[in-house]
């Protein structure tokens, strides 16, 4: 089968084989970027060359020339973006200057790994680590089922 007729090569966006790709995106928001101008706002020049991308490095912005006007894209600003991983985490986390910090997190009771070392904080344990060596009676010992040591495996 030949894949250039084959049905699967078409798409109702484009056809990659008899025109250029981008020319049948619809609804796209420009035809191409003329030209990439980063600069501080007030620098910006004004509006009229089509496909203009400017980024103002002072408020971090992103604005395109439409030909007639400056539209708003983005902000390229961290603090400013809405809906950025850590607003979707349900608060469990929390970011302010760069830190990064557990709000809230239940503690293990066998251990507090965040203020002092994990053997300090284990219940009965032996008092040497690693305990002597010692035995016991299988009586001493409790399983809640005692395996078949019999058969065979």
């Amino acid at each position: 089968s030949d894949l250039i007729s084959s049905a699967f090569s078409r798409s109702w966006i484009s056809d990659f084989f008899g025109a250029p790709f981008w020319d049948n995106i619809p609804d796209k928001p420009f035809t191409n970027v003329s030209e990439f101008i980063a600069d501080v706002s007030a620098n910006k020049p004004s509006a009229g060359v089509v496909g203009r991308i400017f980024y103002e490095l002072d408020t971090h912005l992103i604005w395109y020339d439409d030909g007639t006007e400056w539209v708003k894209m983005a902000t390229a600003d961290w603090e400013d973006m809405v809906n950025k991983p850590f607003n979707t985490l349900g608060g469990e986390f929390t970011v302010a200057a760069g830190e990064l910090r557990i709000a809230s997190i239940v503690r293990n009771k066998i251990s507090d790994f965040f203020s002092s070392p994990f053997w300090d904080n284990i219940p009965d344990k032996p008092s040497v680590f690693p305990p002597e060596a010692h035995t016991h009676d299988i009586s001493e010992i409790s399983i809640p089922s005692l395996p078949d040591w019999t058969s065979e495996m």
